[in-house]
């Protein structure tokens, strides 16, 4: 499906506005409750079968995700608040999922049926870029007989590193030098822990970086306890990760 067009999410004119005021108040009767950080259904619209809905993130960030996940989620509130039930559905099956750009925080969804409890999903941004589509959402009714969280119990644990240990910061350039640093550290039984200081390999912006985090996520998982990442700008951040 990756070359697949893209399919138009434009607002067509004569389009039906939805009272959406009170629309969580709506979600939390069904038995869907939402905090603040997902509240991000701004606007919706019907036409014909479709329904069209403005999703922001306000001040939130979403450099660090191809799709915001709270926007994702958004689109289902529309679904939810559109769709009649009198009892909530949650998404069951994904099928078909294009990305075509990413960090957009403020984006319109058009909700197209797609079969018996099934949409689809296109979405734009502000300038009515293509960001996303879904082919196939399916949805199925959730019981509301299944057993809620009723506590959270705490257990005592013994720490995993119960005393301080050394710890030495390093800045590998490229993930060459990184696999060099990791043999050269593996060469020598120690009892310290390499930490490697990375910036702008989690949010996708320095690939060399992200390189470096894949090398030695792996070295971790075959040796415990010997290697460390922090990825931040910040030299706070770097010199708590050193202790």
């Amino acid at each position: 499906d990756s070359g697949a067009a893209p399919r138009d999410a434009t607002l067509p004119a004569g389009a039906e506005p939805l009272a959406v005021g009170d629309a969580y108040d709506r979600l939390a009767a069904l038995g869907l409750g939402y905090g603040p950080a997902f509240q991000c259904l701004r606007r919706a619209w019907r036409h014909g079968d479709d329904v069209f809905a403005e999703l922001s993130l306000g001040d939130e960030p979403a450099t660090a995700f191809g799709l915001h996940p709270a926007l994702l989620d958004a689109a289902l509130h529309a679904v939810a608040l559109t769709a009649g039930h009198d009892r909530p559905h949650v998404p069951f099956s994904w099928r078909g999922i294009r990305l075509y750009t990413k960090g957009a925080t403020l984006l319109r969804v058009r909700i197209t049926p797609a079969g018996d409890n099934a949409v689809s999903l296109s979405f734009v941004d502000n300038d009515g870029t293509p960001v996303a589509d879904v082919d196939a959402v399916t949805f199925r009714p959730a019981a509301r007989t299944q057993d809620a969280l009723f506590r959270l119990g705490w257990l005592p644990a013994t720490p995993a590193r119960p005393e301080p240990r050394e710890q030495v910061v390093v800045e590998a350039d490229g993930p060459a030098r990184a696999l060099e640093l990791v043999r050269d550290w593996l060469a020598e039984p120690r009892d310290a822990e390499l930490v490697f200081h990375t910036t702008g390999a989690t949010d996708g912006t320095d690939l060399e970086a992200a390189a470096v985090w894949g090398l030695v996520r792996a070295a971790q998982s075959e040796h415990p306890g010997r290697f460390a990442l922090v990825d931040s700008a910040d030299p706070a951040d770097v010199a708590l990760a050193a202790g």
